[in-house]
């Protein structure tokens, strides 16, 4: 999706149903919350281990990397110290801009809530 940064506007559409009509820097802007990006050696155990965390809100796959985000009041180095205590190395955990398909995962995500 990183060439719908480039319009004007966009329409993010789910079943036909539209999510959001408008510029993207504005979607992005909306995305509403913190939002990091999280890498270590072994990527699958580390998804199982953040989908199994309560803390963790979303965490989805993104290339060489899962973005998730957190609850409010949980903080990434509270993340990074039990992933470390279940034995994940190579740990890169750090800030990201929501991109385009970021805010598209999260509005889809909200439609099931």
């Amino acid at each position: 999706m990183d060439e719908a940064t480039l319009c004007d506007r966009i329409a993010l559409i789910r079943q036909g149903k539209f999510l959001n009509i408008d510029t993207p820097e504005h979607i992005m802007d909306a995305f509403g919350t913190d939002l990091w990006a999280i890498r270590a050696q072994n990527m699958y155990a580390l998804l199982q281990d953040l989908r199994a965390n309560e803390q963790v809100l979303s965490s989805f796959g993104f290339g060489d990397m899962h973005h998730i985000t957190l609850k409010e009041g949980y903080s990434a180095a509270q993340l990074r110290c039990e992933l470390e205590e279940k034995g994940h190395k190579g740990l890169l955990l750090e800030s990201v801009r929501p991109n385009i398909e970021d805010c598209y995962m999260k509005l889809a995500s909200q439609e099931h809530e």
